[in-house]
């Protein structure tokens, strides 16, 4: 059982996933202690409800009355043994005014007036307040859970050709492992023999299956659902997306959003103030002679008891939890509770076109050389090692085997190509500016501006000739940024590496008025810091690429599509989109609008109903039994509304 709200200096925490030692997940086992949890308290409350009958109904019965005070004590002491235990600690480290600490001396007062009900029911009903947090944790983390699923400890390798198993971890990339029906893809990969159908939806919130065949990659975690295919490995676990993801969502509960850490801060002035003001009660109620003491000291008690701040210090942090659930369940990956909040108050949105407006899989529409073969060899392992969508496509359009440990010194240049040792023979691949760099003669007839995308190749100073493509709009593009404009941001730009051409044609289609083309990282850079400063509000951009790492960082809100994004870009981006569509960001924004309003309605809804009971309690027309509710009820209404997130 976790210690509700507040329990140690820094505050109140949302609990997280345990693991052991070994990295195993213990979801089952916290499943297993709120079922049990449920099963004590409902023999706690069945037993209070007895012993209130021989307190109040059977009074006249002398043994039936005490029995029923003795049967409170005892309820009082064994379901408040948690909060007893966590306020000693406390005190032990100083720690004197949380939460457990006000419920234990409250109770202890009610008792001192012989309010034996009352002190039971503050104790029961705040255990039942405490179950229900962790329930409501439970139930909104399953889905960030269900990554912490994805690792496989086994793999089946093929080894002359013959199948056996090992560890994951032992597993290197270019290794042959056979993926049999219904098992786990445990390692980033590419189909080498076979075709099947995967489910993604654990990944990317996608419902219907994807199909895969020879050449296609697959993101560990996806399970086979038809035949069984063999694949060859692209990434050792550590490296692969998943991993990275895994360890991402992990540390999101670390940021905090402003409004998160200001509630914590508030809560650790409110409850001693909250303490003085009941003593402040009594001592001014006695000095100008208003009433009983013992009437007054009860009062007090409604007082601290509704004046107990876990409604607000569990419920918000609770709506940007579940709020990060959610978009998880949803395929959107939240780092963290501030970018939530950012979120709210977006006002300019950047975007890379390759892999991100456009679908990132190139078509090669043309080759032009004077040896095709040479071309091909020197395409295929220059493309080799590199993450680039253009790359990827000319990869996998080019059917030879390879093999790696010809590839020598290979050196990625961002926004321009690659450079490689090929047989000790220099290698040059990419943008006509990199080869005239490299002072390599292009014929002028290969120079000629087109709205395709080009490629070209040189080995040994010796120019060997182009490879053309062509990538085209997604699918969701236009529907997408027709979406963000109707949420009321209309703010727009398109920064790329590729052609002014190009990228004007793509503006053109979306209706985007600032683009800019043919941009190095550092131009990116620049440019997109520019615009941020002309922009009162938060900026997103959006990017995949090793060359969109450093506009990602600079960004408020850096996005990332996980399919198409370099290793760079995702630990760079602060949301990572497992499904590739990018209307996830006009979800994502929804999301975030929504959970903003669901947070306010819980701190106006709880300081309202603590006014209100504090009020009444004053005037003697409040019971502890409503102050409970207060507490433990408005805590458990914010908690619900709360959920109703999970459903976005």
């Amino acid at each position: 059982m976790s210690n509700r709200c507040c329990n140690s200096s820094d505050g109140c925490g949302i609990q997280t996933t345990e693991h052991d030692s070994h990295g195993h997940n213990h979801g089952d086992n916290n499943s297993f202690k709120v079922k049990k949890e449920f099963t004590i308290l409902i023999i706690y409350i069945s037993t209070f409800l007895i012993a209130n009958v021989f307190y109040y109904v059977l009074e006249d019965n002398l043994i039936l009355y005490h029995s029923g005070i003795a049967i409170m004590l005892l309820v009082y002491l064994f379901s408040g043994y948690p909060i007893f235990k966590y306020t000693f600690q406390d005190l032990r480290k100083k720690i004197i005014f949380t939460e457990n600490f006000l419920m234990t001396s409250v109770t202890i007062i009610a008792i001192i007036i012989g309010q034996y009900s009352e002190a039971a029911a503050i104790i029961l009903f705040y255990r039942v307040g405490m179950f229900l947090e962790d329930w409501a944790v439970s139930k909104s983390r399953r889905s960030i859970e269900s990554l912490l699923r994805f690792k496989v400890d086994y793999v089946i390798k093929i080894v002359n050709n013959k199948p056996i198993s090992v560890k994951a971890e032992d597993v290197e990339v270019g290794d042959i492992i056979e993926i049999a029906v219904g098992e786990k893809v445990p390692l980033d990969s590419i189909v080498i023999d076979g075709e099947t159908t995967l489910d993604m939806k654990s990944l990317t919130g996608e419902s219907i299956p994807k199909y895969v065949k020879l050449d296609d990659e697959m993101l560990a975690g996806s399970i086979n659902l038809t035949t069984s295919i063999k694949a060859r490995v692209l990434k050792i676990y550590s490296d692969s997306h998943i991993a990275k993801i895994i360890n991402l969502v992990e540390s999101a509960k670390e940021n905090k959003a402003t409004t998160e850490k200001f509630i914590r801060v508030f809560a650790r002035y409110y409850t001693p103030a909250v303490f003085i003001f009941a003593i402040l009660i009594v001592v001014v109620s006695q000095l100008f002679s208003l009433g009983d003491l013992n009437t007054w000291i009860y009062r007090a008690l409604v007082v601290l008891v509704v004046s107990c701040p876990c409604a607000l210090v569990i419920s918000i942090p609770m709506g940007y939890f579940v709020s990060i659930g959610a978009a998880t369940k949803a395929g959107v990956l939240i780092k963290g509770a501030n970018y939530l909040e950012a979120l709210t108050k977006v006002s300019l949105i950047a975007f890379d076109k390759t892999g991100t407006l456009t679908n990132g899989t190139f078509d090669i529409v043309d080759i032009k050389t004077n040896d095709y073969e040479l071309l091909n060899k020197v395409a295929k392992y220059s493309m080799a090692k590199s993450n680039h969508p253009i790359s990827k496509s000319i990869f996998r359009s080019i059917k030879m085997d390879i093999d790696y440990d010809m590839i020598g010194k290979y050196t990625e240049i961002a926004g321009s190509g690659v450079e490689l040792l090929l047989e000790k023979k220099k290698v040059v691949a990419g943008t006509l500016k990199l080869l005239t760099k490299n002072n390599i003669d292009v014929p002028d007839s290969d120079k000629l501006e087109d709205t395709e995308t080009i490629v070209y190749f040189a080995m040994d100073k010796a120019y060997i000739g182009k490879i053309v493509l062509r990538d085209n709009l997604r699918d969701d593009s236009e529907q997408a940024v027709e979406n963000i404009r109707k949420m009321g941001i209309d703010n727009f730009l398109i920064l790329s590496g590729d052609k002014k051409a190009i990228v004007e044609s793509i503006a053109n289609k979306l209706g985007i008025k600032k683009f800019f083309g043919e941009l190095l990282p550092d131009e990116k850079a620049t440019i997109f810091k520019e615009e941020m400063a002309k922009t009162k509000g938060m900026s997103i951009y959006i990017g995949d690429g090793i060359n969109d790492a450093p506009v990602i960082a600079l960004s408020d809100i850096g996005m990332s599509i996980a399919d198409v994004s370099s290793d760079i870009a995702l630990e760079s981006a602060d949301v990572i989109f497992m499904n590739p569509s990018i209307n996830s960001i006009s979800t994502t924004l929804k999301l975030a609008k929504k959970s903003r309003k669901i947070i306010i309605e819980n701190i106006v809804f709880a300081l309202g109903i603590k006014l209100l009971i504090i009020v009444l309690g004053l005037l003697g027309f409040a019971s502890i039994y409503m102050a409970v509710f207060g507490d433990v009820g408005v805590t458990l209404l914010a908690l619900l509304n709360a959920l109703r997130l999970m459903r976005i």
